[in-house]
C-alpha cells in the first residue's frame, strides 16, 4: 500500500512541479486524498471551480427578495412535477407567448416587478386516453405572485396540522356545513359560499355566452369574489346522479364544448384572473377562479377621488336647478300670453 502511494506521489510531483512540497508519508496521503475528489483543481484553465470541479452556475433569477425567489422556485418544482422537461405554455399580458422552458422564462424574469403563477394544465387527447402534457404559467405582478405563494404555504401548514393536530382543523371547520348546490357540493361558511357559482350549459347560445354570462362572471370578479364556473348539461345541474346515455360524443359536440370553454378562458385571460381546471370536457368541467388583487389606493388618491365625486354631484345639482328655473320661466310666459 505504501509503495503504491509513493509511486502515485512521484507521478504527481512530475505534474505539479514545485507547487507540491512532500516531506512525510502523511503529506503524500493528504495530496492523494485531495486529488481524489478535486481532479480538475490543478488542470483548469483559469476558471474558478467548486470542490467537485464543476463551474459555478450563474444566478437563475434577477432581482427580488428571498421570498420572491422562493415563490418562483415553488412554481418551478410544480412545473417539473407535471412536465419532467420543464416545458410550459407561457402567458404574459394576456397574450400566448408559446411553448418555452421554465428555466429560460426565469432568466428573463425581473422579480422586483414580476412573478410566476401556475394557472392550469393543458391536456391532449390520445385515442381514448387523456394525457397531461403542458402546465400553463402566467407572468403576473409581484404582489399577486406573493399572494399565490402565501396561499401555497397556508395549504402546506394545513396539511401538516391534519397529521399532527387534527383537532385544530376540526374546530376550525366546525362552523362549516356542506350543502348540495345545483353545481355539486360547495362548502358554506358563516352562511356564505366560498365560491360564487356560475353555471354554463354546454348548449348555451352564443349571444347569452358573450352577453349575460360574461357580465355575470366579470361583475363577481370585480367585487373580489372567487368564482366557480361549472360547465355541464342543463339537466344535470338539478340531479344528484348524472345523466349519461353512454353514447360516444360526436366531433361536432366536442368542437361546440371547446368553443364554449375557450370563450370563458379568453375572458379570464383578459381580466387577468387565475384559475384551476377540474373535470373533463366530455362530462362536467369546472374553473375555480381567483380574482385579481385590487390595487391599493393611497390616501391622496382617495381624497382626490372623493373631491371629484363631490364636484360631479354639484354639477348635476346645478344642471337640475337651471333646468327647473327654465321650465318655470316658460310656464310664466305662457300664463302672461294667455
Amino acid at each position: 500500500m505504501r509503495c503504491n502511494t509513493i509511486r502515485c506521489v512521484y507521478g504527481l510531483i512530475a505534474k505539479l512541479g514545485e507547487r507540491a512540497e512532500i516531506k512525510t508519508y502523511d503529506d503524500a496521503f493528504n495530496i492523494l486524498q485531495f486529488r481524489s475528489y478535486s481532479k480538475s483543481y490543478w488542470n483548469h484553465k483559469g476558471k474558478k471551480r467548486g470542490m467537485f470541479g464543476r463551474q459555478r452556475s450563474r444566478e437563475l433569477f434577477f432581482g427580488g427578495t428571498s421570498r420572491d425567489r422562493e415563490a418562483a422556485n415553488v412554481v418551478i418544482s410544480q412545473v417539473k412535477g407535471i412536465n419532467e422537461q420543464g416545458l410550459i405554455k407561457l402567458i404574459k399580458d394576456g397574450k400566448d407567448m408559446g411553448v418555452t422552458s421554465i428555466l429560460e422564462c426565469c432568466k428573463r424574469l425581473n422579480l422586483d416587478e414580476e412573478g410566476l403563477v401556475l394557472v392550469s394544465r393543458l391536456r391532449k387527447r390520445i385515442g381514448d386516453l387523456s394525457e397531461e402534457i403542458l402546465p400553463v404559467v402566467r407572468i403576473v405582478g409581484r404582489q399577486q405572485a406573493r399572494k399565490a405563494y402565501s396561499d401555497y404555504l397556508g395549504e402546506k401548514v394545513r396539511e401538516r396540522l391534519l397529521i399532527t393536530h387534527p383537532e385544530l382543523i376540526r374546530k376550525q371547520e366546525k362552523g362549516k356545513k356542506k350543502t348540495k348546490s345545483l353545481g355539486g357540493e360547495i362548502l358554506m361558511e358563516n352562511g356564505g359560499a366560498d365560491f360564487k357559482v356560475v353555471r354554463v350549459s354546454w348548449k348555451i347560445k352564443t349571444n347569452d355566452l358573450e352577453g349575460q354570462k360574461r357580465h355575470e362572471i366579470t361583475s363577481q370578479l370585480k367585487k373580489g369574489e372567487p368564482v366557480c364556473i361549472i360547465f355541464d348539461e342543463k339537466g344535470n345541474f338539478f340531479r344528484s346522479q348524472r345523466m349519461n346515455n353512454g353514447e360516444e360524443m360526436s366531433d361536432a359536440e366536442i368542437a361546440r364544448r371547446n368553443f364554449v370553454s375557450d370563450n370563458i378562458k379568453k375572458l379570464l385571460e383578459e381580466v387577468g384572473a387565475t384559475y384551476e381546471t377540474e373535470g373533463e370536457i366530455t362530462e362536467k368541467l369546472a374553473f375555480k377562479v381567483t380574482p385579481v388583487i385590487k390595487k391599493q389606493i393611497s390616501k391622496q388618491e382617495k381624497k382626490e377621488l372623493k373631491l371629484q365625486k363631490k364636484h360631479e354631484r354639484q354639477e348635476k345639482l346645478r344642471q337640475r336647478t337651471e333646468k327647473k328655473r327654465k321650465e318655470e320661466r316658460m310656464n310664466l310666459k305662457k300664463l302672461q300670453a294667455s
